[in-house]
Formats: structure tokens, sequence, C-alpha cells
């Protein structure tokens, strides 16, 4: 069906955001601590290079889960930010951050024609060169979780050190065992 299948692109497009205006590093027994929405100091500080995704999604209508991966030269905090910009150009409202051993969750509310798009993500930052994310996205009575893991496995290919040679982000595919 096209239109579920474009609803679940638009749920997993915004689930892909789960790390924005996140805390910078995952710290121990850290209190709650509310941390002001969109403001530089709450995106993680990811090393920009080749990056390999694999995610698990599971879906309310769906019996059976989705896994896949992607590789792709990225600047995850630069596309943090540029996702953020977008969603709040769409009307989406966002609660402060909290950060919670070494945890940041977060949550967002964003319009649809459909009805109110609620989202709450936990986002856990081992390094600047990976993170776990998992997410909850509600449409109605349509529910997503996803598992994000996500590692940067070097530069990219011709990049000489300097970020991605790769801006446009271009999938690459995933190394054969």
């Amino acid at each position: 069906m096209p239109v579920s299948s474009a609803r679940f692109r638009t749920l997993t497009i915004l689930g892909g955001c789960a790390v924005m205006f996140l805390g910078q590093s995952a710290r121990g027994a850290d209190p709650p601590v509310p941390a002001p929405a969109g403001s530089a100091a709450d995106l993680p500080d990811f090393q920009p290079g080749l990056w390999e995704y694999r995610r698990l999604a599971l879906t309310s209508d769906s019996p059976r889960p989705r896994f896949d991966t992607l590789r792709k030269c990225a600047d995850p905090s630069a596309e943090i930010r540029s996702k953020k910009a977008q969603l709040e150009s769409r009307g989406c409202q966002f609660a402060p951050v909290v950060r919670r051993d070494g945890r940041y969750v977060s949550s967002w509310t964003c319009p649809t024609p459909e009805g109110p798009l609620t989202y709450r993500h936990v986002l856990i930052v081992t390094d600047p060169s990976s993170y776990l994310a998992m997410s909850e996205t509600r449409l109605g009575h349509r529910v997503i979780q996803l598992k994000l893991e996500a590692r940067r496995l070097g530069e990219c290919p011709g990049a000489g050190g300097n970020g991605p040679a790769n801006p446009a982000g271009i999938a690459l595919p995933p190394a054969q065992q």
C-alpha cells in the first residue's frame, strides 16, 4: 500500500532524526538534568567519516521485524543539526532533553495530516565514533520501535582525513563477509 509505505518512510525518517540536539557524552550516575532544547552544547560531537548504521524496526502492523544496514560517508553532527532544523520548520515541538545515568532522553511532537506524531528517544553516546539510539514513534494506533547502532568505520574513501569525501552522503554497500 503506497500510503502505508509512505507513512513508514516518514516515520523512519523522523526516527532517523533520533540523535538530534542531544548531549555531548555519557557519564555514569548523572542526576536528571534538563538541558535547554536546541542549544549548540546539546548536540553530540561525532567524528565525520565512513559510518555504519544497523537498524532494527518493529511496527505494530507487521509481525516481522525489519533489519537493515547502511554504510555511508557522513558527518552525523551536521546531519543532526540539519534534521532538527527541518523538523522545527515543520512545526514540531520539542521537550527539554533530560540526562539521566549517562543516557539522553528526548521527545517531540510533530503535526501530520493523520494527527500528531509523537516521538520518544533515548541516546547512549559511547564515544565520538559510536552510539546506540532507541526510539518509539506513535501516529494514531500505529507504533514503530527502532533500535539504531551507529559506529564510525574510518575515513571515507578519498577523504584524506578531512571528513567525508562524499558530502551528499551517498550510500556505500556493506562490506562482504
